[in-house]
């Protein structure tokens, strides 16, 4: 019965991670455009630096890189395989260690 409901925990805790990501897609769009915008203001001032004007515009792809591995993490199922491949091989290893300390 444990089980089940630790399973339903994350369950929930999956799909409340998933609406939340979709519910932060309007916002990174209407923040991209605005930083560019600014950024596109900016570039036309021949005063302002170009450190200034290459860090305004790293803002939003960075932004979306974040947006991006977050996504990732939520949808991709090869992380889970991964994760699962690695407990097992440890599990191994070390049940393979124990027999060798105590036997050898």
């Amino acid at each position: 019965m444990d089980k089940i409901e630790s399973r339903k925990y994350k369950a929930k805790e999956r799909v409340i991670a998933i609406k939340n990501w979709y519910k932060t897609i309007p916002i990174n769009i209407v923040a991209t455009i605005v930083m560019l915008c600014i950024t596109y203001l900016l570039s036309k001032d021949a005063e302002v630096s170009n450190f200034i004007f290459h860090v305004l515009l790293m803002g939003p792809v960075l932004w979306w890189v974040f947006f991006s591995a977050k996504g990732m993490q939520l949808f991709c199922r090869k992380i889970d395989y991964i994760e699962k491949w690695e407990r097992k091989k440890v599990r191994e290893i070390l049940e393979e260690d124990t027999e060798q300390t105590i036997w050898g």
